[in-house]
């Protein structure tokens, strides 16, 4: 229908910020699936007014070149067995991507990590039976990504609730809620 989202979602945060009162330098995007890839989107058009970004179980397709004024802190949560969006890569099979083909996310992260100036080298901070922890760090304005592979799961959001009798089933591996507060409390607009 041609509704340009992003300028929908523009105004919504200035209608928010100034009816609630929230704290314009403390604004974040989250999302699954359809909606991690809205906040990608979000990202690379409105960072000047997001403060970070936390997609689950989504990738990043955008219509035009990525060009974010200042650099994005990233919080990516995905779990290996994904199939409706694969974390390697490949064709989609979820409502809205079945047949697309979808970015692995580490080529999305790399992407990212060259945008804010990071430390090319990964770290992979933690690898166990449950999840990998991997972060880009060293980017400019203390900017971070991590990213979370969970090992159990699949199309859903760790630590929730499965969300309907079709749906795969959540990793128990990490509690996104949890890390994306905590995330989310370490970054703020300059």
């Amino acid at each position: 229908n041609n509704i340009n989202d992003v300028a929908f979602i523009s105004k919504l945060i200035d209608k928010l910020v100034l009816t609630y009162k929230i704290n314009p330098k403390k604004v974040y995007i989250t999302g699954h699936s359809n909606g991690g890839m809205m906040a990608y989107r979000l990202a690379c058009e409105l960072s000047n007014k997001i403060a970070a970004i936390a997609p689950n179980a989504s990738t990043m397709v955008v219509n035009q070149p990525c060009n974010p004024s200042r650099a994005m802190p990233i919080l990516h949560m995905h779990s290996a067995l994904d199939t409706k969006v694969p974390y390697k890569g490949g064709l989609g099979t979820g409502t809205g991507t079945e047949g697309v083909f979808l970015p692995a996310i580490n080529t999305v992260l790399k992407t990212w990590a060259r945008k804010n100036n990071c430390n090319m080298l990964a770290q992979v901070i933690t690898n166990n039976s449950g999840y990998k922890l991997t972060r880009w760090s060293n980017c400019t304005s203390n900017v971070t990504l991590d990213y979370y592979l969970t090992k159990d799961g699949g199309h859903g959001w760790p630590g929730g609730l499965p969300g309907g009798p079709n749906s795969d089933p959540p990793s128990t591996a990490i509690n996104a809620n949890d890390l994306l507060w905590n995330f989310f409390q370490q970054h703020q607009l300059p």
